[in-house]
């Protein structure tokens, strides 16, 4: 193999923007300045083992790393058993119901305790296998066909509406079951007599009433059941009506985007998160320096565009990125951020980039937001501020030399 390409090939496989525990394994991971998330969630769940914790924050601000790091950090503690669940790896988001984290848990729980003898333990991880893999209900009455609509051998009643409204509806009769089940596991961790689970993904989750609902039902049962649960929500329940969904959590941790453009320690963070992967005889200082600008501080477009720029170079027969290649990356970078930007959209962006107010309170504001065209800076103070990659774009536009 030609020593360029194997070079180049290495920097591809260095900037993997897809599985953050790639960057742990390989030991890339650079503490962020301040106090980290991970931080706050290690020292949370060392004093309280048994409480629930939200974690939200923009796509590709770095909660699956900040949920990895307090995810081996915990693992040390001697009577805390930990288990980290992707649940986009194991469940289509679009059907979560009630019950699937506490299965998931359970679940991942059973790997965890490897071979089991007991009988209870055995049945406790069939019961959760099958409720997984779904089955079918067999009735025991042979005068009852299920699937006759007709058939109703019931005794006649009258529902009599309850005269009291507890604040919060009662857990599911299936929550339950898998509860008990997951309880039954988790009594097996001989000196592990904590267990903390924390569960990824779902701020990937677009319906805030199905979030609200597993808060509800899924995280609420298992802190009753005294496992304590770090979830990883969708951005959108921080602003608006579903901002009550976070009060039922012991705390949430908000994780916004590092400041490149008013913190020095937040450039040079970034900076020394590409210098972590890649060598400065392949990516000039320079070069990363300027990536770092452009990310507007996001971790993911961070490497998104240093992999753009590394495409580049390699295109144009160039012995090393420099900043000609990242620029020629932002700018592309910027123009797939930007597209499908409706009108309104264009002139909440323009008046953010002029003067800096974003309101945040319609849904067109939060999608701006989900979708990472306005970043959220907390330096001090909050602040919001167009990406940088379409900063020059959304110019251009105002001067009427890019069509809108």
């Amino acid at each position: 193999m030609p020593p360029k390409l194997k070079r180049f090939r290495e920097y591809m496989a260095r900037l993997n923007t897809t599985d953050p525990a790639y960057a742990m394994e390989h030991k890339f991971y650079v503490p962020a300045p301040g106090r980290s998330v991970a931080d706050r969630i290690f020292t949370h769940v060392s004093l309280q083992p048994s409480a629930s914790l939200a974690v939200v924050g923009g796509i590709g601000s770095g909660k699956t790393t900040q949920l990895l790091v307090a995810h081996r950090r915990l693992a040390k503690i001697r009577d805390t058993a930990t288990v980290y669940v992707d649940v986009s790896a194991h469940q289509h988001l679009g059907k979560l119901k009630p019950g699937v984290l506490v299965v998931l848990a359970g679940l991942q729980l059973a790997e965890l305790l490897g071979g089991v003898d007991d009988p209870g333990l055995k049945k406790a991880i069939k019961e959760l296998r099958k409720a997984a893999a779904g089955y079918r209900e067999y009735y025991d009455d042979n005068d009852f066909d299920p699937s006759d609509d007709n058939d109703d051998d019931r005794y006649p009643s009258v529902d009599v509406p309850a005269a009291i409204t507890p604040p919060l509806p009662p857990l599911e009769s299936t929550v339950e079951n898998y509860l008990e089940h997951v309880t039954r596991l988790r009594s097996a961790l001989a000196t592990k007599s904590n267990l903390v689970v924390l569960f990824d993904s779902l701020d990937r989750l677009s319906d805030l009433e199905l979030f609200a609902t597993l808060v509800e039902q899924d995280v609420r049962g298992m802190k009753e059941a005294g496992i304590g649960v770090v979830i990883v929500g969708p951005l959108r329940v921080v602003f608006g009506a579903h901002r009550a969904t976070l009060e039922r959590f012991d705390e949430y941790l908000h994780l916004p985007t590092v400041d490149v453009e008013k913190s020095a320690e937040g450039r040079q963070f970034l900076t020394e998160v590409l210098a972590k992967r890649i060598p400065s005889d392949v990516l000039e200082k320079k070069a990363a320096s300027a990536t770092a600008a452009a990310s507007g501080g996001v971790l993911r477009d961070l490497l998104s565009i240093a992999r753009s720029a590394g495409e580049r170079a390699f295109m144009l027969s160039a012995p090393v990125v420099d900043e000609s290649h990242v620029a020629w990356a932002a700018d592309e970078f910027g123009r797939r951020k930007l597209f499908g930007a409706s009108a309104e959209e264009i002139e909440i962006l323009q008046r953010v980039r002029k003067k800096g107010t974003f309101a945040s309170t319609s849904d067109k504001d939060l999608a701006l937001l989900v979708t990472g065209r306005v970043l959220e800076y907390a330096n001090g103070q909050t602040r919001f501020g167009v990406h940088p990659t379409i900063r020059p774009l959304l110019a251009d536009m105002a001067k009427g030399k890019l069509g809108a």
